[in-house]
């Protein structure tokens, strides 16, 4: 009877590492699939871009599949209100929040740093 008993309980732990390690890779490949289908979508998307003319100076609007996303008639993430200097810095930085969307990063802020590193604003120090 002890040897029955003894075989069921290594059977059980069998099982028990079996369904443990199991899940696990379950849990890992599911993952995986949806970031596949994630990236899958965005990479997928009819997005677009557009400058503009705008009151003080040039913006830019984004259109991810034929909808207008983001409409931005300033800089963003600086403290004065104005439009880009050029329409070559408006399209600079919607190419560079589109390479965001890309990359899932939502939302795609801008910060004043990254507007800097694209030459289309230059951060004062204080």
């Amino acid at each position: 009877m002890v040897p029955g008993f003894l075989s069921m309980k290594i059977f059980a732990f069998v099982v028990l590492l079996l369904s443990t390690f199991l899940m696990g890779y379950a849990q890992d490949h599911a993952q995986e699939v949806v970031e596949k289908f994630e990236y899958k979508l965005v990479t997928q998307l009819d997005i677009r871009t557009e400058t503009f003319k705008a009151d003080t100076g040039w913006g830019y609007d984004i259109y991810l599949n034929q909808e207008k996303y983001i409409h931005q008639d300033i800089i963003p993430s600086v403290p004065q209100h104005v439009g880009f200097q050029s329409e070559a810095d408006a399209k600079k930085t919607a190419d560079f929040v589109v390479g965001k969307i890309r990359r899932n990063i939502i939302p795609p802020s801008v910060t004043p740093q990254e507007l800097d590193s694209l030459g289309v604003y230059e951060l004062k120090e204080e």
